[in-house]
């Protein structure tokens, strides 16, 4: 493990034209996140899930996980700091209302990485891989923003990077930013407040809405975010495989009289956001931010549980 940590500190680039080194210190990277990767399958092992384990020892081994995943963090953060926008940032851009929004977390990750990666609302089908390698790409400028995970060190979100970031890491591009894909989520409001409520209905302050979402989806537009909102209306897809549809629901959403489209649809709706933006439409794939603010500010379930 220390030798993985060195590749990351220690190069030779003597004798090597610029573009060279470049491709040299990406494989050496890419190959030392695959070997952490491996450390780590190893060590999900002997922690397992057996509550028997003593606490001391489940401390020390989740100071192993911490070591063994340092490498992925240490190269994210290098990345992160200088290619994605924090929460105050992605916020500001989005309240120009001439910005697009897709966002990636963990779903995504798998349904795009992974050839039996079945997410709980959408399956692995032909196309949908592509599409979101596509939507990642980040190739519209100033009329898209693509939306990253925070950067949580927990176990989950190590567990995750751990598993992904080997693949994720040669698809991101350095030519545009990146935006904060937790602004949709509970910690946006638990930490921000009231601010961040103000914040997004900024966003579509007197704006005409079309919200594409699942015909027995749970989302809803709450007074609390949406009531500035000059009207909307509703167009409904499957609750689950929503992707089979895509094309149908686009068409649909780019015949409404709207001015933004709203998009509550799981990794379908990442993709779908893309494809509105790259005809000029703005779509912001806002998720379960509804269920996101009831669980902070009413004590309901967090977004998952639903």
């Amino acid at each position: 493990m220390k030798n993985r940590i060195k590749t990351f500190v220690s190069r030779d680039s003597s004798g090597e034209s610029m573009d060279g080194r470049e491709d040299r210190e990406k494989d050496e990277i890419v190959s030392a996140l695959g070997g952490v990767q491996n450390d780590l399958r190893g060590l999900r092992k002997h922690i397992g899930s057996d509550d028997s384990i003593p606490r001391s020892v489940r401390l020390n081994l989740d100071t192993l996980r911490l070591l063994a995943v340092e490498p992925i963090y240490s190269d994210l953060r290098s990345f992160m700091s200088e290619h994605c926008l924090d929460f105050a940032a992605t916020m500001e851009r989005l309240a120009k209302q001439n910005t697009s929004f897709a966002r990636f977390g963990d779903g995504e990750f798998k349904v795009m990485l992974r050839a039996d990666g079945n997410h709980k609302f959408q399956d692995v089908v032909p196309g949908i891989q592509n599409d979101l390698e596509a939507v990642m790409a980040n190739d519209l400028g100033e009329h898209m923003l693509v939306g990253l995970p925070h950067l949580f060190n927990n176990p989950f979100w190590s567990n995750i990077w751990a598993n992904y970031y080997p693949q994720l890491r040669p698809m991101f591009s350095t030519s545009t930013s990146y935006a904060c894909a937790h602004v949709t989520r509970p910690v946006y409001f638990r930490v921000w407040g009231g601010q961040a409520v103000t914040s997004w209905r900024k966003v579509w302050d007197g704006m005409k809405a079309v919200v594409v979402t699942g015909r027995e989806a749970k989302f809803d537009l709450i007074p609390e975010l949406f009531d500035n909102l000059d009207g909307a209306q509703f167009v409904r897809g499957p609750n689950t495989n929503e992707y089979t549809e895509l094309d149908e629901l686009e068409h649909a959403a780019r015949v409404a009289e709207a001015d933004v489209v709203l998009i509550s649809l799981g990794p379908a709706g990442t993709v779908l956001a893309h494809r509105l933006a790259l005809r000029g439409v703005l779509a912001l794939d806002i998720g379960h931010i509804s269920a996101s603010y009831k669980n902070v500010f009413a004590g309901a379930s967090r977004p998952e549980e639903l």
